[in-house]
């Protein structure tokens, strides 16, 4: 009995610290093996085996060598109920030896989860079955044995009598059996929690993989940017080998948007009239289709010379619907049949859906951009309207907006104006002279010279234009000239006198280019000035009443390559034009 106990005791310390077997039903377990093992001792002079005899093998797994009269051993009865327990153990349990392998004895479990018998495990090792399905496995948990004397749940892979894998929680001791060592092995198969965390993995990179999309949907407005990461999705998470995205165009032709996995050159030439081929015939029924190449009967799209020679084999194909319209398809090409389940059908539709939505999101977008510049070619159109009818009212300025508007914008892009800014540059020199519309025609064509009264009157023009223009939005950007342009560098403008870079830049512009037509052109109080006197004029008047560095630009605007060279006289004294 002190030798029985002295065997438990090695077991004990393998199952008080297992976490799913409970320590009584353990010990159980323990005295269970261990007296079959003491009572075939006690009657037989070897080490207890399976029986040669394949029909006499015992079908609960357990095999018993002989036959004994309780009477000749106390222990039978305990014996009895320690192997019933043994074989109906859930888990599977496995003794085998520690020298070449060779299982000594199994459980109903361990029967139950590799699909063996009894008798086909009769002298076999675990490399015979081929039990391990990464032999490195079963290496590293003998190098452990050997270090520590046990393995506790070590996760592995383990081979069944069908060919399939299953993940298995393994836990190890060596135990001595009349003097040789063993390897008690208790195996918890998990493969369906493996294949549950599996699953809720998937379904958790799946929404992962909706979200990025999505977030690319939001933050994009590139549908070649958005549809490159649906397509490499698409591709990667179905694990697919190519995708083909085509487009309904206004021809009712499906045409090339994009593809992953195919030749490229060959992807671009696709076109298929609605209702024809396969494509055309999901986008005209909005239905998927699946088809499978095989030996049978071979399919005309997979067939085709580029299909064939990818090794495509399996095709399937949806439509892209959005808000009731369809908007083009999705294809996958693949080398191998395509999965069936319900799961990866569902998420393969879900990247579809978000495909239409950012198709249709960008169409919508495109839509909105047409008309927003439709509208703003209008109101261009409307200011060019509103320049052309001042000059019409004032012979004598005719062809001034257009002069002043080429100078202008041709010094601020001299400056390092960004495009956005010379188009409300241009709006507002177009509209310099707005608020004149609202001075007395008797001030603004009187030939003589204008009296003090006439000339408060004047000088309210640019107040006219800002009362007029600021309650127009679209034209807010574009008052700095029209309010500005009378702005002088010193302070001595109007309306508000302004000094130095109070005046907006735009206007610092302006005032020297509206000055340099104003000087060149005719006037019913004095006579154009030639170009050399006029830049000269301007010249003296930089840090006076211009903006220094906006007078050097312009004088190398208009004295540029190309034009001809000026020799300016020097020392005339600065005249006033306002």
């Amino acid at each position: 009995m002190d030798t029985i106990m002295w065997g438990v005791n090695h077991i004990w310390q393998l199952v008080v610290h297992h976490p799913f077997i409970p320590g009584l039903i353990g010990i159980v377990i323990c005295l269970a093996v261990i007296g079959s093992w003491r009572s075939r001792h006690h009657l037989k002079p070897r080490l207890a085996t399976f029986h040669r005899d394949a029909e006499s093998a015992q079908p609960n797994g357990v095999t018993e060598l002989t036959e004994h009269p309780a009477a000749l051993d106390p222990l039978v009865e305990s014996q009895e109920k320690y192997s019933t327990i043994f074989r109906i153990f859930p888990d599977a349990v496995a003794i085998t030896t520690r020298q070449d392998g060779r299982l000594i004895e199994v459980n109903e479990g361990f029967l139950s989860l590799t699909g063996y018998s009894a008798a086909e495990l009769h002298e076999k090792d675990t490399h015979q079955i081929d039990l391990w399905a990464q032999i490195e496995d079963r290496d590293w948990l003998l190098e452990q044995l050997r270090l520590n004397g046990q393995v506790i749940d070590m996760e592995s892979r383990i081979r069944i009598k069908s060919g399939e894998i299953r993940y298995c929680l393994i836990s190890s001791r060596i135990i001595d059996i009349r003097d040789e060592e063993c390897i008690l092995t208790i195996l918890r198969d998990i493969t369906e929690k493996k294949r549950s965390e599996e699953h809720a993995r998937q379904q958790l990179q799946r929404l992962a993989t909706l979200r990025v999309v999505d977030m690319t949907i939001a933050a994009s407005m590139d549908l070649d940017q958005v549809l490159d990461v649906l397509l490499e999705k698409i591709v990667s998470e179905l694990k697919v080998d190519a995708c083909l995205l085509l487009l309904l165009n206004s021809d009712q032709h499906l045409v090339y948007r994009a593809q992953k996995g195919m030749d490229a050159d060959k992807a671009r030439r696709t076109s298929v009239k609605l209702g024809e081929e396969y494509a055309g015939w999901c986008a005209l029924h909005w239905k998927p289709m699946y088809v499978l190449q095989n030996e049978e009967k071979t399919d005309f799209l997979l067939n085709k010379k580029d299909i064939a020679e990818a090794g495509f084999i399996a095709y399937y194909c949806t439509p892209l619907i959005a808000k009731g319209q369809v908007l083009g398809v999705v294809e996958i090409f693949n080398r191998k049949p395509l999965p069936s389940d319900p799961e990866w059908i569902s998420f393969f539709e879900a990247l579809v859906d978000q495909a239409a939505i950012a198709i249709d999101n960008t169409s919508l977008m495109d839509r909105v951009e047409k008309t927003n510049q439709e509208l703003i070619a209008a109101y261009d159109a409307t200011i060019q309207g509103w320049a052309r009818a001042l000059e019409l009212r004032d012979v004598d300025t005719e062809g001034h907006s257009q002069r002043v508007l080429r100078l202008t914008l041709a010094v601020a892009k001299a400056m390092g104006f960004p495009e956005k800014a010379q188009i409300q540059l241009q709006r507002g020199a177009l509209l310099h002279d707005i608020g004149k519309m609202s001075v007395p025609d008797a001030i603004l064509f009187k030939t003589g010279p204008l009296t003090p009264e006439e000339w408060e009157i004047m000088r309210k023009h640019p107040q006219y234009a800002y009362e007029l223009l600021s309650s127009v939005s679209f034209l807010r950007s574009a008052l700095d000239i029209p309010y500005c342009h009378h702005e002088r560098w010193n302070g001595s403008g109007y309306p508000r006198g302004l000094v130095g870079e109070e005046i907006p830049l735009a206007a610092r512009i302006f005032a020297v280019v509206d000055v340099w037509d104003a000087l060149l052109s005719n006037r019913p109080y004095r006579a154009a000035w030639d170009e050399e006197r006029a830049e000269l004029y301007i010249r003296q008047n930089a840090g006076v009443l211009f903006d220094p560095t906006v007078v050097e630009v312009f004088i190398e605007q208009i004295t540029a390559p190309g034009l001809p060279n000026k020799s300016l006289p020097r020392g005339s004294a600065p005249q006033s034009i306002d």
